[in-house]
C-alpha cells in the first residue's frame, strides 16, 4: 500500500518556500478527499492547520453550519464548502479562499472556474501540470514537464530540478524590470529634448536643435543607450519585491512622469544656458532672429555658421548628459554607489560608442582647423556652466531617486504584510502599520 501514495519530490517544499517569499502563492488543488489533500500538503511546505484546505464539491453543504454570520467560535471566519460559495464570500465576507493553498474533491469544472475567480480578482495565475490539460490555455501562464507548443520559451527536461521554476521568476521579474528602466530612458531624454527647445522658445532663442540632430539622437544615440539596460544582469533583490495585482496598470504613471521631469530640468536649463554662452544669443541678435526657421534662412553666412556651432556644441554637450543619465536607470531605486552600472560592460561600450560617434560627427562638421579657434571663442563660464549642469543634474537625480525608493520600500512593506496575512486574524493590516525591517535590504 506504500507504494500506492502520492509523494511530492524532494526539493518541492523547498521551491513553495522560495515562490512564498517572492510573493508567489502557491495553490494545491487535488482531487482527493480533506485528509489526503492534507497529507499531501505537509509534503508541499502547506499550512495544515485550520482555515487551510476549501472543499471545492458541489454536493457538500454551502457552509460547515447553517448559521447566517458566516463566523464560528471565537469570531473565526469559516471557510465556504463548494465551488458556488466561493464568489459570496468574496463578495459578502473576506477574501479568504484566496488566501487558502488547499483545494479538496476538484473537479476539472471547479478547477477551471477556481482560476477564473482567481482571474476575476485580478490574480495572476500560472498552472503547473501537463502541457496537454485543458486548464493550462486558461491562464495567463504555464509550466509543464515538456513543454513543446511553438509559443514555448523554455524546456525543462526529464528528471529536472523543479528549483529552476524560482530562477525563472527571478530572470523574468529581473528582464521586466530592465525593460522598464530602458522604456523610462527613452522617454527621459525625450522630455530633456523637449524641455530644451521649450525654454529656448520661451526665452526667444533660435532652435538649439535642428531636426536632423533631433533625429540623431532620438533614433540612434537613445537607442543604443537604452538597449543595454535591457540586458543588464540579474538583480538578486527581484526575488524578494512584491508585485501588484493585475489592475490598475497606470496608477503610478503620474508619478513616475513627474520624477522624469523633475530629473530633466537640471539637464534641460542647463543645456540652454550652455546654448546661450556659446556666442548664440549675440549673433541671433546682430541678425535680428527672434527664432523662427523662417527668418533664420535670411541670416548672413557668418551668423549662421555660428549659430550651426553652437548647435553642434550644444548636442555633443546633450549626448554627454544622455550618457552619464543612462548609467542612473540602470536601477530604478539604487545610486552608482550602491547598483554599478559598469558591471554591465555591454553598457559601458554602448555608452563609449555613442560618445565617440557624437565626438566624431562634431569634428568632422567643425572641420579640423576650426576646431580651436570655435572652442576659445567659447567664455571660460561656459564650460564651467557645463560642469556644474552635470552636477547638478546628479545631485537632483539622487534626490528623485532616494524619493522614489521610499515610496517604492513602503509600497512593497504593504503588499508584503497584506501577502503573508495569517488566516483567521479579524484584523491582518492597520492603516499605516508597517514592517518591522525592509525586506528589500536583506
Amino acid at each position: 500500500m506504500a507504494g500506492a501514495v502520492d509523494r511530492a519530490r524532494v526539493e518541492a517544499s523547498d521551491v513553495v518556500e522560495d515562490l512564498f517569499n517572492a510573493g508567489v502563492r502557491f495553490a494545491h488543488l487535488s482531487r482527493d478527499n480533506e485528509r489526503r489533500t492534507k497529507a499531501f500538503g505537509h509534503e508541499l511546505g502547506l499550512e495544515t492547520d485550520w482555515n487551510s484546505c476549501i472543499d471545492l464539491n458541489e454536493q457538500s453543504a454551502a457552509f460547515s453550519t447553517q448559521s447566517s454570520p458566516m463566523l464560528g467560535g471565537g469570531g473565526v471566519t469559516k471557510l465556504p464548502r463548494g465551488i458556488g460559495a466561493v464568489r459570496p464570500h468574496l463578495r459578502d465576507v473576506d477574501n479568504v479562499p484566496l488566501l487558502v493553498s488547499m483545494f479538496c474533491n476538484c473537479q476539472p469544472r471547479t478547477v477551471r472556474e477556481m482560476i477564473q475567480i482567481y482571474q476575476e480578482n485580478c490574480e495572476l495565475v500560472c498552472v503547473v501540470g501537463s502541457c496537454g490539460a485543458p486548464l493550462s490555455a486558461s491562464s495567463e501562464l504555464g509550466a509543464a514537464e515538456m513543454l513543446d507548443s511553438a509559443c514555448c520559451v523554455a524546456v525543462l527536461p526529464d528528471g529536472h530540478d523543479l528549483e529552476q521554476l524560482t530562477e525563472w521568476l527571478l530572470q523574468g521579474r529581473s528582464f521586466l524590470s530592465n525593460t522598464r528602466q530602458a522604456v523610462f530612458f527613452g522617454g527621459f531624454a525625450s522630455i530633456v529634448l523637449e524641455l530644451l527647445l521649450i525654454v529656448a522658445d520661451w526665452t526667444r532663442l533660435p532652435p538649439p536643435q535642428t531636426p536632423f540632430q533631433l533625429l540623431w539622437v532620438l533614433l540612434v544615440l537613445v537607442p543604443l543607450l537604452a538597449f543595454p539596460l535591457v540586458l543588464g544582469p540579474v538583480d538578486p533583490r527581484n526575488k524578494k519585491e512584491m508585485v501588484s495585482k493585475n489592475e490598475d496598470h497606470l496608477a503610478n504613471a503620474p508619478s513616475a512622469a513627474l520624477y522624469l521631469v523633475l530629473r530633466a530640468l537640471p539637464g534641460a536649463a542647463g543645456l540652454c544656458l550652455l546654448f546661450a554662452d556659446q556666442s548664440a544669443v549675440p549673433v541671433a541678435e546682430a541678425a535680428r532672429l527672434p527664432g523662427s526657421l523662417v527668418e533664420r534662412a535670411g541670416a548672413e553666412p557668418r551668423e549662421a555658421l555660428a549659430l550651426a556651432h553652437a548647435q553642434l556644441l550644444t548636442q555633443w554637450w546633450a549626448t554627454l548628459l544622455l550618457a552619464a543619465h543612462s548609467a542612473s536607470f540602470a536601477h530604478r531605486t539604487l545610486n552608482d554607489s550602491q547598483y554599478s552600472p559598469f558591471a554591465n560592460r555591454l553598457w559601458v561600450r554602448a555608452a563609449a560608442l555613442a560618445f565617440g560617434l557624437e565626438s566624431v560627427a562634431v569634428f568632422v562638421q567643425l572641420g579640423p582647423a576650426r576646431i580651436p579657434a570655435i572652442l576659445g571663442q567659447i567664455p571660460w563660464y561656459g564650460h564651467l556652466v557645463g560642469v556644474g549642469m552635470m552636477l547638478l543634474a546628479g545631485i537632483v537625480d539622487w534626490i528623485v531617486k532616494r524619493h522614489d525608493r521610499r515610496a517604492f520600500e513602503r509600497t512593497n512593506k504593504g503588499m508584503y504584510l497584506e501577502f503573508t496575512t495569517k488566516l483567521g486574524m479579524h484584523s491582518p493590516i492597520e492603516p499605516g502599520h508597517l514592517a518591522p525591517t525592509s525586506y528589500l535590504d536583506e
